[in-house]
């Protein structure tokens, strides 16, 4: 179920980076929707959007990570580097 907002090209939706401190709470959140599913999460902030590491069990965890940073954030996501294992 996609809002009009997830839906919307990329370049019709709001790709500003957020904060240091909005990145933080932001990982915090990516965390607590993930569980156990990806460890050691962590939000790089790049001029042009985020990118995503940590480590996962599958690929579906990995792709599930990079789907829940989508919805929680607006800034697009310009690299999911999240080994699996």
């Amino acid at each position: 179920m996609y809002t009009a907002a997830l839906a919307a090209p990329v370049e019709a939706r709001n790709s500003s980076v957020p904060a240091d401190e909005d990145l933080e709470n932001l990982q915090i959140r990516l965390e607590a929707v993930l569980g156990s599913y990806v460890r050691e999460i962590r939000l790089l902030r790049r001029q042009d959007g985020l990118v995503l590491q940590g480590r996962a069990r599958s690929f579906y965890a990995k792709q599930l990570a990079q789907t829940v940073l989508r919805r929680l954030c607006e800034a697009p996501v310009i690299a999911n580097e999240i080994e699996v294992h």
